[in-house]
């Protein structure tokens, strides 16, 4: 029987969180290891199947032709620079192609992807960085690096007490824009970059869907919705990205996250939430902490 929220069953909210670009293993890949001190990660819980980094070695080709192997990360703002995050590089990435291809002729495959091409493309990255700014000592082996429970012990304690899937995979291997995009409205249009979309032919430089979302289909169906950003709502990516929303752009549709916490403690929260973590660091609203992993909490920008 359906509730006044208008889920069935016991479910009275369904309450999404979705972060930045990381990688199963780059947050989970250490979460079962004999090697763990704390006895409730040596091991899955009821003899259940985990497929991360312990047992056989890991590793990616260097550029000189040595081995960069899975380690255990504790810096939480590494990799520094950030990692190329675009299709075309996610391609290379997959199957370590070099060069590069350009962004309009990734082959369409549907081979078997090596996994053997990140530390390779992270040395682009980082000489690519480095031209341009004050040279950092980040090595392309630095992309290997994973963290174990002790440094992220809030996500390893909801996948042990929850459930995590360490076959789950991205909508699209590539930057952030399509995947959000498909999270909300089940597509990016077609698009597999940040840029693409345009309004009466004007190109916006950033991705614009214009089909209908989740929060559309609730709220025809009058179940309550509300989507919280940890950043200024003119900034919020569901608010910039999807078209259909743009009419709830000034309703209380839209909402910070003072306001989550507000509704939450009072039992107020609707239906369905969708919280959005803060993109920029900012006076304003504090430090990033969307888990991207050029994300340094110690740069806090003047503005917003």
């Amino acid at each position: 029987m359906a509730n006044e929220n208008g889920f069935s069953g016991k479910i009275d909210h369904v309450v999404v969180v979705m972060l930045e670009n990381r990688s199963f293993d780059n947050l989970l890949g250490w979460l079962y290891d004999p090697q763990n001190p704390d006895p409730r990660f040596k091991e899955p819980p009821r003899g259940q199947a985990f497929e991360g980094l312990a047992g056989t070695p890991k590793f990616n080709p260097l550029p000189d032709g040595t081995r960069a192997y899975a380690t255990r990360g504790t810096d939480h703002t590494m990799p520094y620079p950030d990692p190329n995050e675009a299709y075309n590089h996610v391609y290379a990435q997959q199957f370590n192609v070099q060069p590069t291809p350009g962004e309009g002729s990734v082959p369409n495959t549907t081979a078997e992807p090596s996994m053997q091409g990140f530390a390779i493309d992270y040395a682009n990255a980082i000489q690519t960085h480095n031209a341009g700014h004050t040279p950092l000592p980040t090595q392309p082996q630095d992309i290997m690096q994973c963290f174990p429970p002790a440094q992220v012990p809030v996500s390893a304690g909801l996948a042990r007490a929850y459930a995590v899937c360490d076959h789950w995979f991205a909508s699209v291997p590539t930057e952030t824009f399509p995947n959000r995009s498909f999270v909300h409205a089940g597509t990016s249009s077609g698009y597999v970059y940040n840029t693409g979309g345009s309004i009466s032919h004007l190109d916006l430089g950033v991705l614009i869907n214009d089909t209908p979302t989740v929060f559309n289909a609730l709220e025809e169906a009058s179940v309550s919705w509300r989507v919280y950003h940890g950043g200024p709502r003119l900034l919020c990516d569901a608010l910039i990205t999807q078209k259909k929303l743009w009419e709830y752009a000034f309703t209380a549709h839209f909402a910070g996250m003072d306001q989550f916490r507000a509704d939450a403690a009072s039992g107020q929260l609707p239906a369905y939430s969708f919280l959005e973590p803060n993109f920029f660091n900012s006076r304003e609203y504090g430090p990033e902490n969307d888990m991207h992993p050029d994300s340094n909490p110690a740069f806090l920008s003047a503005g917003m």
